[in-house]
């Protein structure tokens, strides 16, 4: 944060987060903000714009995503392949 002068954005955020506020985040957290920090896209886009930011600077990342039945675990596996491919 620091690196793009966002500071001060950065500890509101935090102050935000530990109060648990988390709707008033956005207010904080911009879209420039969102897409500078995260990949952000659907599951049939997210794995060509992981590979195109990261290529082989990566060799790990890690998904937060609820898997509650037999179509999400698919979902899930489609996602991983297509970011190995």
């Amino acid at each position: 944060f620091e690196l793009h002068g966002w500071e001060d954005e950065a500890d509101r955020a935090a102050s935000l987060s530990k109060a648990g506020r988390w709707e008033e985040l956005a207010m904080v957290v911009d879209d420039e903000i969102l897409h500078t920090v995260a990949t952000i896209g659907t599951h049939d886009t997210i794995a060509a714009q992981l590979r195109e930011r990261y290529g082989p600077r990566c060799d790990r990342i890690e998904f937060s995503i609820p898997v509650t039945d037999e179509a999400s675990a698919e979902r899930c596996r489609d996602l991983l392949d297509a970011v190995r491919a």
